[in-house]
């Protein structure tokens, strides 16, 4: 549970303007690049293969992290409040983001019954995964692959696309919520 991060430079910066480097990569390469240790780790090997076991949440973490470090806890966007309709720039606070931490970091192995009866075994979405949702981030069975990449079995048996894709509608929300429930993340709306 404890990292230090170090501030990006002109490197970092280059990289995540970059239009040739997909954006889920990005925030892989910006945490390998930024990550100075990990509880006692420092050797940068380490530290990379570290950087790829981590839950997709605990890299966006990180990645929030880094550009705190590098430009501090003050967010301002611009937006449109709903409510009167004025237009300005609005500030966040991001020391301020609700973190939800995953109840048991290193279980990584889930069982849930879905509303149809079926027996998932899943597991949290991984940096190693980084490749396949870029090269399916256009696809239209993004969605699906998404799942796939978490799901382990249905019903003791190895998925395939096509098996999650024929998931209810009920299943697949069930699903989602579960993956959120045990993953973590950062609250960002």
């Amino acid at each position: 549970r404890e990292v230090q991060v170090r501030e990006m430079t002109g490197n970092e910066e280059d990289m995540l303007s970059s239009k040739t480097v997909p954006n889920n990569k990005k925030i892989g390469m910006l945490v390998q690049a930024c990550l100075v240790r990990v509880g006692e780790i420092t050797d940068r090997g380490r530290l990379n293969a570290i950087v790829n076991k981590l839950t997709v949440w605990d890299r966006v973490l990180l990645m929030y992290a880094d550009r705190r470090t590098t430009r501090g806890d003050e967010y301002p966007y611009r937006e449109t409040c709903p409510e009167c309709k004025f237009k300005g720039i609005f500030h966040l606070d991001l020391s301020q983001l609700e973190i939800k931490r995953m109840d048991d970091s290193a279980q990584r192995k889930y069982t849930r019954k879905l509303p149809s009866g079926k027996t998932v075994v899943f597991h949290p979405l991984l940096g190693e995964h980084e490749d396949e949702i870029s090269k399916a981030a256009n696809s239209t069975s993004a969605l699906s692959l998404a799942m796939l990449l978490r799901i382990e079995s249905i019903d003791d048996q190895p998925p395939t696309l096509q098996l999650v894709k024929n998931l209810s509608h009920r299943d697949r929300e069930f699903l989602r919520t579960q993956f959120d429930e045990v993953e973590g993340g950062v609250e960002t709306n």
